[in-house]
C-alpha cells in the first residue's frame, strides 16, 4: 500500500510533492484506485514564529516607548492593537471590562490563522520604529542569522 500525499485543487487532487508524484505515476492511466481519505493542517515552523518574536525584540531594542519596553510588554500591546482577545475568557464585572488575549503559542493557532494575523502584525510592529515591514524583517531576520551562527 502506498501512501501518497494530495493536495485538492478545486475538485481535483494533485500530488502533493514530487516523491508523491513519482509514487502516482506508478499508477497505470484508467486504474481504478481504492483510497482511504485524511486531511491534516499544515503545522506552523518554528522558524516563522521566531520571525514574529525576532520583530517583536527589534522594536524593543530601538524604542523608548514605554509599552514597548519589553517582550512581555511589546507582546501585550501587539495583541491590544490587533484585537486578538479571548472573547471566550474576557468578561464584564462591576462596569469594567477584563480582557485575556490569545495566546501566539503553537497549539493556539493553525498555520493560515497565524499566517494572516503575523501579517497584520509586521506593519504595526514596524510602525512603532518608523521604519518598511522590508526593513523590519530584513534586520530581524540579519540577527536571528547571527544568532544561529553562535
Amino acid at each position: 500500500m502506498d501512501i501518497i500525499s494530495f493536495q485538492k485543487k478545486g475538485d481535483f487532487a494533485a500530488p502533493y510533492t514530487d516523491e508523491d508524484l513519482e509514487k502516482w505515476n506508478n499508477y497505470k492511466e484508467n486504474q481504478i484506485i481504492k483510497a482511504k481519505v485524511t486531511g491534516y493542517q499544515k503545522q506552523r515552523s518554528a522558524t516563522h514564529l521566531g520571525l514574529l518574536m525576532a520583530c517583536i525584540k527589534e522594536v524593543v531594542d530601538n524604542t523608548e516607548n514605554e509599552n514597548w519596553s519589553s517582550r512581555d510588554r511589546a507582546k501585550l500591546s501587539l495583541k491590544a492593537m490587533l484585537g486578538y482577545v479571548d472573547t471566550s475568557a474576557s468578561v464584564v464585572y462591576q462596569n469594567r471590562v477584563i480582557v485575556k488575549y490569545r495566546s501566539f503559542a503553537f497549539d493556539s493557532l493553525k498555520h493560515m490563522e497565524a499566517c494572516n494575523l503575523f501579517e497584520r502584525a509586521y506593519p504595526i510592529l514596524a510602525g512603532v520604529i518608523g521604519v518598511s515591514v522590508d526593513e523590519l524583517i530584513s534586520e530581524a531576520k540579519s540577527k536571528m542569522l547571527k544568532h544561529r551562527k553562535r
